[in-house]
């Protein structure tokens, strides 16, 4: 197996969770996740998605599920807290909090685990 030495064969995401550092100010926040999906693509990623729930992603940001929102609007998500591999085939369902596919979901066990959502 060949392993990509650049970023477009990886995808990006967005790290967005309440125990990180955020401004109160969600516009400021807004700026910030943006800037990162700039550098991500000035680095040749061609997939960048965030890493949160709606829940967390919507205080951070103020909500981000119309065209106002820029590059932040229609971008993959990738939703975590199932219990379970059923739970988390489950949450491919869910609502987008960014308006884009739900495309990797996560459950925790021993250790955490993804799931990759059909397409």
């Amino acid at each position: 197996m060949v392993v990509p030495d650049t970023a477009a064969g990886y995808p990006g995401w967005l790290d967005v969770e309440t125990a990180n550092s955020w401004q109160a100010d969600t516009t400021m926040n807004v700026a910030d996740l943006q800037g990162m999906i700039a550098a991500f693509q000035a680095a040749g990623a061609t997939t960048v998605g965030a890493y949160s729930t709606s829940a967390q992603w919507n205080p951070i940001t103020g909500g981000t599920s119309t065209a106002a929102a820029g590059s932040l609007y229609g971008i993959p998500d990738w939703i975590p807290g199932a219990s379970s591999l059923t739970s988390a085939e489950a949450n491919c369902s869910l609502q987008s909090f960014t308006a884009g596919p739900v495309a990797v979901t996560q459950w925790t066990g021993t250790i955490d685990n993804d799931y990759a959502c059909p397409v």
